[in-house]
């Protein structure tokens, strides 16, 4: 999974947003007519917080506090 988004991150669509009184940049999402600030697209949103890091358009803490491995432990079916 993390071999495939860092290989598709080229067409990940995703937004820069500093909320107003705040000095932190986060990574955003477009949601119907809104903006979803709580989304994460699997690794696409961590390799994406290292892009922006690396163009300097985010800090080294905002992408620390946003790096995650995955791990899925299960699946629940309700049927």
């Amino acid at each position: 999974m993390m071999y495939e988004d860092v290989n598709d991150l080229e067409s990940h669509r995703y937004l820069t947003y500093t909320p107003s009184g705040k000095s932190k940049t986060i990574i955003c999402y477009k949601s119907l007519d809104g903006i979803s600030f709580n989304t994460v697209k699997g690794y696409k949103t961590a390799f994406a917080y290292i892009s922006e890091w690396e163009k300097r358009n985010i800090t080294e803490e905002v992408m620390n506090e946003n790096l995650a491995f995955i791990i899925n432990v299960g699946c629940f079916s309700f049927a």
